[in-house]
C-alpha cells in the first residue's frame, strides 16, 4: 500500500508511511495524551515527549508544594466567644418574666379547654400518654419513665403558677424547654387548664 501511495505522488519519500510522518501522525493523535503507552513505531513511549515530560515535570515541582502547605496549614481559630453549653432551662425560666400569663385570659373555660386539648394531643401526648399517665408511645420507645400527673401527691398539683413555669421551661432530663421553642403564653396557660380541668378534674 505505501509503494502505491508513492506512486500517485511521484516520489519515494515523504509518504505517510515514512517514518518521520508516521511519528507526527502519532504524536498528534489521541493515544499520544496516555503517557507510557507503547507507540507503533519500535516500541518509542509517548512518554518520552517533550510535551509529556514538561508537564511530568510541572507535577513533580507543584505536588511538594502542595504537601508541605498541607503540614503547616494553621489550625482554625477558636471563637473568643465559645463558651460552655447554654443551659435552656435557665435561658427560659429568666424570660418568662414577672405576670407573663396573669394577662391572658379566655372567653370561658371550654374556649381555653378546646386549645389546650390541642396543644397536648400535639406537644404532650407522645410522652405523657393521651390521659396524663405517662404512657406514650414516644417516651415508651425511648424507654423514658414518665411521671403520671395524675397522682394525688403529683408536686404540682395545687401549684398553677408553677405548673405554667414547668410547661415553659421545661427540663434537662428531656422535656422540651416549650417556651423557648415552639408554644406561645398562650397555648401555655390553655394546656395547663386542660390539665388542671380535665385530666385531673
Amino acid at each position: 500500500m505505501c509503494d502505491a501511495l508513492r506512486s500517485q505522488q511521484g516520489r519515494t519519500g515523504g509518504s505517510p508511511c515514512d517514518s518521520g510522518y508516521r511519528w507526527a501522525y502519532r504524536a498528534s493523535s489521541p493515544e499520544a495524551s496516555i503517557p507510557g503507552r507503547p507507540a507503533g513505531d519500535g516500541g518509542r513511549s509517548d512518554a518520552t515527549t517533550p510535551e509529556v515530560t514538561l508537564r511530568w515535570t510541572k507535577m513533580a515541582l507543584v505536588l511538594p508544594l502542595f504537601a508541605w502547605a498541607c503540614q503547616n496549614a494553621a489550625p482554625p481559630e477558636e471563637s473568643a466567644d465559645a463558651g460552655p453549653p447554654v443551659d435552656s432551662v435557665a435561658l427560659a425560666a429568666a424570660a418568662i418574666g414577672a405576670g407573663m400569663f396573669d394577662s391572658i385570659s379566655w372567653a370561658d373555660d371550654n374556649a381555653a379547654i378546646e386549645r389546650g386539648a390541642l396543644v397536648w394531643s400535639i406537644s404532650c401526648a407522645k410522652c405523657h400518654g393521651t390521659d396524663g399517665a405517662g404512657g406514650g408511645e414516644f417516651a415508651k420507645t425511648a424507654q423514658w419513665t414518665m411521671p403520671s400527673l395524675l397522682e394525688g401527691d403529683w408536686p404540682l398539683a395545687q401549684d398553677p403558677a408553677g405548673l405554667r413555669k414547668a410547661i415553659y421551661t421545661g427540663t434537662q432530663n428531656g422535656m422540651p424547654h416549650w417556651g423557648l421553642h415552639g408554644l406561645k403564653p398562650r397555648d401555655v396557660d390553655a394546656v395547663a387548664i386542660y390539665i388542671e380541668l380535665m385530666l385531673r378534674g
